[in-house]
């Protein structure tokens, strides 16, 4: 298995990210995002200009890491940058030197700042709308950082307080309780008696 399939199959995977990010980044390491240029490919589109600068055709490398927008949007976060200073290097390559470099911390947060990039794309190029540079990074780790607190496992704790049902003795009644209410707030119950 040669290096880049097994990047590609590995790293992304193993991320602590939601599965929307994981397939939006296997998407972009085979270059399979609808990017401008792919749509001219597929005769979808006319022009394969860059919706955030419009001077270069977007590729997936030109709109993720090298148009400058990108690489202002880079610049705020610096977990990227140092890897993109070595010139201009194919995304699968420059996300391979970061899962090798980077802490699983950091490069959670790469790869969804990643989907954020792409995702303030699709608000320009869809609705008009335009995202600061500076609000991506700060979105993208305020989202992770939700992501992670809201998915995190509990380590299970035995309480020793809690008894267990058990079947009532002969004679007793088993009372179940349910608690309904309407639309109004107003409660609607039920009690249910068994003999047993």
């Amino acid at each position: 298995m040669s290096a880049e399939i097994k990047f590609m199959w590995k790293a992304p995977w193993r991320a602590k990210v939601p599965g929307r990010v994981k397939i939006c980044v296997r998407r972009v390491c085979l270059a399979a995002l609808p990017t401008r240029v792919n749509l001219k490919i597929r005769k979808v589109l006319m022009d394969d200009g860059c919706v955030f600068c419009g001077n270069e055709p977007e590729s997936v490398e030109h709109v993720l890491l090298h148009c400058p927008h990108a690489k202002t949007i880079w610049s705020y976060n610096r977990l990227g940058s140092q890897a993109l200073q070595q010139g201009e290097i194919g995304v699968q390559d420059w996300l391979d030197r970061l899962a090798s470099n980077l802490s699983r911390e950091s490069f959670d947060l790469v790869l969804v700042l990643l989907w954020n990039i792409w995702k303030a794309r699709n608000e320009l190029f869809w609705n008009g709308v335009v995202t600061p540079p500076q609000e991506i990074p700060i979105k993208a780790s305020t989202w992770l950082l939700e992501f992670k607190k809201w998915n995190m496992v509990q380590p299970k704790t035995k309480s020793d307080g809690v008894q267990k049902w058990r079947k009532p003795e002969e004679g007793w009644f088993k009372c179940s309780f349910d608690g309904v209410w309407d639309e109004h707030g107003m409660p609607l119950g039920s009690l249910l008696l068994q003999r047993q």
